[in-house]
C-alpha cells in the first residue's frame, strides 16, 4: 500500500481513499507491531507530503498565469514589462522609476 501511495501508482478514488483508511487503522490499531505502524504513518506521511508539493505546484502554476496576465495589461496600457521588473529589484519592490509609452491623457 505504501508503494503504490508514494509512487503514485493508478487509482481509483474510491480506491485511494481505501487505502488511506486501512493505513489509518492499521496506526489506531492497539494490537497492531510496533512494525506495522511505523510503516503506515510513514506512508501516510510520504502520501501528505506529496500532497503539499502538488499543491504547491498548482500555485507555482496559478501564480505564473497571473503574473502572464498582468504583463499583458502593462504592456496593453503602454508600460515596459521589463523596466517594472528593473525597478522592483534596484527599489526593493517600489515602482519608483517605471516609465510608460502611453501618454497619461490616453487613461482618462
Amino acid at each position: 500500500m505504501a508503494k503504490a501511495v508514494c509512487q503514485r501508482w493508478p487509482m481509483t478514488p474510491e480506491m485511494r481513499q481505501e487505502v488511506l483508511e486501512r493505513l489509518c487503522r492499521i496506526v489506531r490499531d492497539p494490537v497492531a507491531s510496533p512494525r506495522e505502524v511505523t510503516s503506515a504513518a510513514k506512508a501516510l506521511m510520504s502520501a501528505e507530503a506529496q500532497n503539499q508539493a502538488d499543491e504547491h505546484k498548482a500555485v507555482d502554476v496559478s501564480l505564473r498565469t497571473e503574473h502572464d496576465r498582468l504583463d499583458a495589461i502593462a504592456r496593453d496600457l503602454g508600460i515596459e514589462v521589463g523596466l517594472i521588473a528593473n525597478a522592483e529589484g534596484q527599489s526593493g519592490g517600489s515602482d519608483s522609476g517605471v516609465e510608460t509609452t502611453a501618454d497619461a491623457t490616453d487613461l482618462r
